[in-house]
């Protein structure tokens, strides 16, 4: 994709190097793979044009067959690394069902600037090794500056020898060939002293295996944040890892065990692989609130998402993936307010644009009876991920438990239009109900909970004495009749215990509400913000029990004031 007229594009304050397949920002690369930057040329050059999937994985793949994960990852990559521009936007723009489009403001440039000469030919940048970088990010602090087979330096030592070069003014904006010459021989100079000490200490950077960082090594400092994602020398680790991450991503319990697969075969190519043991405690945390697996147990699995979770930490405590994972198992698991809402700031302290981090601490917030930061926490990680329905639908709960049920609708039909198809939107559209419900909007309320079951792919006789029983018994005729329909999966444990609580509640039954939220408690799979805040629970709260349960969780569980 290569451009000869054009050999860079410039916006914000952003530069692509086309020949030498690099991003740049005020002159020095960021830590991203060929094949992340040959996705950021296809959309820039095809800026403001809508760019479909499969077409955009042609063009950066045009030889190799892939998974739409390699895509999405790429994608991620990119947003996280670009941040938003000036107008508050994000650079690429998701278009739902049908691919991407690059909407910044862009230069060509044919002139490298005076800091580019550093990165230029004969001299380039040399990630880890050619058969290791297809498809994968890589970091400045891994990149070397090669001209011979005995001769590395890394991008962070380019930096150090920027500082005394320019302070003599030896790179100035000066294009005149003798300034260039100048600066050339000093560069030269510098880098032959490297030479000498590189051949001296009998050691040949260039070929080095790369291995896994982990806490021992404090010569790098916490801000680097480790810039190159993969932390593990093996391709094959890192490619199962990035499939664990799209599985993930979807949510559903047959993507969640192919994500836990794909974590332990990262796990199996390189058992010290940090990410690795992250990726596989959220996939755990995620399943311990699934009733839907055939060999359900939530509290082994738990037990294993604090097990990877700590491994992780133990690998690498420099890693925010690591600390958000330790912290969703605090939450979620131990009830541990105090120290979750540690390792959430700590994991953003290190990586201020992991969404899921956010998204996670503001569940935290939430739980802890702080809604204005949660808001706060929750809308950072959707300017980071504007296109996650879960976390869309995580502002329309904070808005829920708050009895605004105005704006938790607007917010919820915002997290549905993102993809209506997606398996998430079935628990969008139930969100919706309960919202109508709330409000006394009976009829717009079963229409969602009915049109919820179609989805699933209800049978059309379920879904005809669904609505029968709603016109002959309302809407406790309605959850009657449920109940009863579900009757053979509650029976085996297949329905979630802490929603079965909140339809028996609605029905005025606290006996049973309290029977299944003792459920809830012992499988760990208690929704603590719902439970403290959302007004599903609020006739139960005068009960006895109530008080008892909220002294096993840690929390005061009493309605917010105003």
């Amino acid at each position: 994709m290569s451009n000869p007229a054009a050999p860079f594009y410039e916006f914000g304050p952003f530069r692509v190097d086309v020949e030498n397949r690099l991003l740049l920002r005020g002159g020095e690369p960021l830590s991203l793979a060929p094949k992340a930057v040959d996705t950021l040329l296809a959309l820039v050059q095809h800026g403001g044009a809508v760019l479909k999937k499969d077409d955009l994985m042609k063009m950066v793949w045009p030889d190799t067959v892939i998974e739409e994960g390699n895509l999405t990852q790429n994608i991620y990559l990119l947003r996280k690394t670009l941040g938003a521009g000036a107008d508050g936007r994000n650079y690429i723009e998701t278009i739902p069902r049908r691919g991407y489009r690059f909407v910044g403001e862009v230069r060509q440039s044919t002139t490298a600037n005076t800091t580019d000469l550093i990165l230029a030919k004969p001299t380039q940048i040399q990630p880890f090794s050619n058969e290791q970088d297809a498809g994968h990010e890589v970091g400045t602090d891994r990149a070397v500056l090669s001209t011979s087979p005995y001769l590395a330096v890394s991008a962070p030592a380019l930096r150090t020898l920027h500082l005394p070069l320019s302070r003599y003014g030896l790179l100035r904006h000066n294009r005149s060939s003798s300034s260039i010459f100048l600066f050339g021989a000093v560069v030269g100079l510098v880098l032959a002293a490297l030479c000498y000490v590189t051949f001296l200490g009998k050691t040949k950077p260039a070929e080095s295996k790369p291995v896994a960082v982990n806490s021992s090594q404090s010569v790098r400092s916490s801000a680097d944040k480790f810039e190159d994602q993969r932390l593990t020398g093996s391709r094959d680790a890192y490619q199962a890892y990035l499939k664990g991450r799209y599985y993930w991503s979807k949510g559903t319990t047959p993507a969640l065990e192919e994500a836990i697969r794909q974590f332990d075969e990262a796990q199996r190519f390189d058992p010290n692989y940090p990410l690795a043991y992250a990726g596989l405690a959220e996939a755990y945390v995620l399943l311990g609130s699934h009733y839907d697996t055939p060999e359900h147990n939530p509290v082994d699995a738990m037990s294993r998402a604090k097990a990877a979770a700590i491994k992780a930490l133990q690998l690498n405590d420099a890693l925010a993936e690591a600390h958000t994972a330790v912290g969703a198992v605090k939450q979620r698991y131990d009830w541990d307010w105090p120290g979750a809402e540690k390792e959430f700031k700590r994991a953003i302290a290190l990586d201020p644009n992991d969404a899921h981090a956010h998204q996670e601490y503001s569940l935290c917030l939430s739980a802890m009876g702080r809604p204005d930061e949660a808001i706060a926490e929750i809308k950072r990680a959707q300017e980071l991920d504007p296109i996650s329905i879960s976390i869309a639908e995580d502002l329309g709960d904070l808005f829920y438990r708050a009895r605004d049920y105005n704006q938790a609708l607007e917010k919820y039909q915002h997290a549905l239009k993102l993809d209506p198809t997606d398996p998430l939107a079935v628990m969008v559209r139930r969100s919706i109900g309960w919202a109508y419900q709330q409000q006394g909007m009976y009829e717009q309320a079963v229409a969602e909970f009915i049109e919820t079951s179609r989805v699933q792919n209800a049978s059309p006789e379920r879904l005809s004495a669904f609505r029968q029983a709603y016109d002959t018994g309302g809407m406790k005729g309605y959850w009657r009749k449920w109940l009863e329909l579900q009757q053979d999966r509650i029976q085996r444990g297949r329905a979630k215990p802490f929603y079965l609580a909140q339809i028996y509640a609605f029905l005025g039954d606290n006996d049973q509400a309290f029977a299944y939220l003792q459920k809830a408690y012992e499988d760990r799979s208690m929704e603590i913000p719902d439970l403290r805040f959302g007004p599903d629970f609020d006739n139960l709260r005068a009960d006895p029990r109530y008080t008892t349960l909220s002294r096993r969780l840690g929390l005061e569980l009493t309605r917010p004031s105003g």
